[in-house]
């Protein structure tokens, strides 16, 4: 979706790119537009992390959220940039580069494509792990890390109870 040159752009800018996502032990992230597999302290975590910060996801994500994200500055990435959101921007991939650019943090919080589509300009990826088998209709794909190194793993995540875990990678430069 990103020229090479919209690419390059956003690789020389000072801005630091972090995907953020939870997937099942089948790898799975969505389900009839929502997440397949949930955990609040995964939640918790998302809100935290994220808030005060430029959150990017693809439309049907945003429109997966069951409340407004309050405190971030949510950009919806979209082809046809013509809906509106009271509680986000919606922009073409070439209005996002040049609004990316001008940010220290940005979270890429998925769908699927998205995290495609940024894929040559994260710095690091957090990735949490809920152990769960329910299958879904959207699929992180499998080879998404290789090139990446665990550089952090908690477990569990919070005071989760039901075995999370979250694990921080970064691309291993070659």
């Amino acid at each position: 979706m990103f020229t090479d040159e919209q690419k390059e752009t956003l690789k020389i800018s000072h801005t630091k790119f972090t995907g953020i996502a939870a997937v099942n032990n089948k790898n799975y992230i969505g389900l009839d537009g929502k997440l397949v597999d949930s955990d609040k302290d995964d939640m918790r975590y998302f809100v935290n992390t994220t808030r005060g910060h430029v959150v990017v996801m693809g439309r049907k994500t945003f429109e997966s959220c069951k409340r407004p994200l309050l405190g971030r500055n949510v950009c919806v990435l979209s082809r046809n940039p013509i809906k509106i959101y009271p509680d986000a921007i919606v922009l073409s991939p070439a209005q996002l580069v040049k609004h990316m650019i001008s940010f220290e943090q940005v979270y890429i919080a998925g769908g699927a494509e998205v995290y495609k589509i940024f894929d040559d300009v994260y710095s690091e990826f957090v990735l949490t792990h809920i152990p769960k088998d329910t299958v879904g209709d959207v699929l992180m794909p499998i080879d998404f890390l290789h090139g990446w190194r665990m550089v952090y793993s908690a477990v569990p995540l919070g005071l989760n109870t039901g075995g999370a875990t979250l694990n921080k990678y970064i691309k291993v430069r070659i």
